[in-house]
C-alpha cells in the first residue's frame, strides 16, 4: 500500500481554503475540553481568534456581526430541535415501545419513512438480503437503535440545514461527509469496542458543529432580510475553528450525554486527550477514511495511528474498512 502523508482534517465540505487561516491548537494536552464551560470558553476564544484575523479586514462584510450572533448566550446558538423531532428520538429510545407502534409513527412520515428504508438497504444491513419494501420489515432488520438514529439524521437535516443559497453547496457537502462518517463509523465500531448503533450516532454528530454555525449563518441571514456578506475564506475558516466546541456544546445542550460531548469535542484529536476515548479514536479513523475515500487517496496507518496517538487495533480497523468498502462497491455497481 502507498505511502503518503496524513490527510488534513478537513476539506472543501468545509475545511480551509487557500485562504484560511491554520486551525488554532485548542486546549492544552491534558485539559478537559468536553464541559459545557470548557466547551463555551473554547468557542469564545476561537472568535476571538476569527476576529483578529479578519476583523481588520472586514470593511463593507458582516463578519463582526456573525462573530456577535455566535458569542450570544448558549441557549440562543445552540438551537433546540422542534418539539415533535424530541418526542420521537424519545419515543424511539422507550423499551415499552412494540414494533407496529414504531410502524405508525413512520408511515405518518414520508420522509422519515424513505429514510428508514434507505438505512435498511444500506449495505451494513442488507448483507445480501432481499431488498426491503415495507417499513415493518425495515424496523425489524435495523432495530430500535437503527430507528433512533434514522430520526437522530432527520432531526439533523431538518432543524440546522438551512444556510442560504451562498452556502447550501458546502452545507450539502458537510452533511453527505456526516452521513456517509455515520455509515464508515458503524461499520468500524468493533475495533474500537463502541456499540454500532452509538458508533453510528457518533460519526453522524462529528461534524454537528458545523451544522450550527450555518444555522448561526441562517440567523443573521433573517436578521438582515438579506445574504450576508462574508469572504469564503472566512466561512471556512470559521468552520474548521469552532466545530469542535460548537458540536460538544450541541450534543450537551441536547442532552445526549457527556460522553458523547467528549468524543466530538476531540475528534480531531489535537490536542490528544489524556484519557482514553474510544469514541474519540473511531470518528478520527472514520472522518480520515472517507477523506481518502472521496479524494481517492491511500492512507499511510502507521502514520494515521502515531498522529492520533490511537489505542484501537490497527489490523482489525483495516481490515473493517477494507471490507466496507468492497460491500459499498458492490452495492453501488
Amino acid at each position: 500500500m502507498q505511502r503518503r502523508k496524513p490527510l488534513p482534517a478537513d476539506d472543501e465540505r468545509g475545511g480551509p481554503g487557500a485562504d484560511a487561516p491554520p486551525a488554532p491548537t485548542g486546549l492544552p494536552a491534558g485539559t478537559p475540553a468536553f464541559g459545557e464551560e470548557s466547551l463555551r470558553n473554547q468557542t469564545l476564544s476561537r472568535c476571538a481568534l476569527l476576529r483578529d484575523q479578519f476583523g481588520r479586514k472586514s470593511g463593507g462584510s458582516d463578519i463582526l456581526s456573525f462573530l456577535e450572533i455566535l458569542s450570544e448566550d448558549r441557549d440562543a446558538v445552540i438551537r433546540q430541535p422542534p418539539a415533535a423531532a424530541i418526542e420521537a428520538m424519545r419515543l424511539a429510545q422507550d423499551p415499552a415501545m412494540d414494533v407496529p407502534q414504531v410502524v405508525r409513527l413512520f408511515e405518518r412520515d414520508p420522509k422519515l419513512a424513505q429514510a428508514l428504508l434507505q438505512m435498511a438497504n444500506s449495505a451494513f444491513f442488507r448483507r445480501g438480503a432481499a431488498v426491503s419494501v415495507s417499513l415493518l420489515d425495515a424496523v425489524n432488520r435495523v432495530g430500535m437503535g437503527g430507528v433512533y438514529n434514522v430520526i437522530l439524521m432527520s432531526v439533523l437535516h431538518g432543524s440546522l440545514m438551512r444556510p442560504g443559497a451562498p452556502h447550501d453547496v458546502t452545507a450539502g457537502k458537510v452533511w453527505s461527509h456526516m452521513t456517509r462518517t455515520g455509515y464508515l463509523g458503524r461499520w468500524i465500531s468493533p475495533a474500537f469496542g463502541v456499540p454500532p448503533d452509538l458508533a453510528f450516532s457518533l460519526a453522524l454528530l462529528h461534524d454537528v458543529g458545523k451544522l450550527v454555525v450555518f444555522d448561526r449563518l441562517s440567523e443573521l441571514r433573517r436578521r438582515m432580510s438579506r445574504d450576508p456578506r462574508l469572504p469564503e475564506s472566512f466561512v471556512l475558516g470559521s468552520l474548521v475553528f469552532l466545530h469542535e466546541p460548537l458540536g460538544g456544546l450541541a450534543v450537551l445542550r441536547w442532552k445526549l450525554g457527556e460522553a458523547a460531548a467528549r468524543s466530538v469535542a476531540t475528534h480531531h484529536r489535537r490536542p490528544v486527550p489524556e484519557e482514553i476515548d474510544h469514541g474519540s479514536e473511531l470518528l478520527y479513523v472514520a472522518e480520515r477514511v472517507d477523506l481518502a475515500s472521496v479524494r481517492r487517496q491511500e492512507i499511510d496507518w502507521d502514520q494515521l495511528w502515531a498522529d492520533g496517538q490511537l489505542s484501537a487495533s490497527r489490523e482489525e480497523a483495516m481490515n473493517l474498512v477494507e471490507v466496507a468498502v468492497t460491500l459499498q462497491r458492490t452495492e453501488n455497481e
